[in-house]
């Protein structure tokens, strides 16, 4: 940043790349995170699911089929075992 603009912005911080090791830290929080994410919709959709079925099935006479995901180590919440 040139000197004059100093004075008008402020200290500005310009952030350096990260380097490869920092790169490769990065790629694997993120994949982490990803899998969390995806993780924790599936529990929420399973919640909702269940909370409608336990509200509304009575008035519509019909319920929603429980989730079934593709890979079979994943856990699928339920109200009722």
């Amino acid at each position: 940043v040139p000197e004059d603009k100093v004075a008008q912005l402020g200290k500005v911080h310009i952030p350096t790349l990260p380097n490869e090791e920092q790169l490769e830290n990065i790629k694997v929080l993120s994949k982490n995170y990803h899998s969390q994410t995806i993780k924790l919709m599936g529990y929420i959709y399973d919640i909702r699911r269940e909370s409608q079925n336990y509200f509304l099935s009575s008035l519509f006479d019909r319920t929603l089929p429980p989730r079934e995901p593709t890979d079979p180590e994943t856990k699928v919440l339920s109200f009722y075992s």
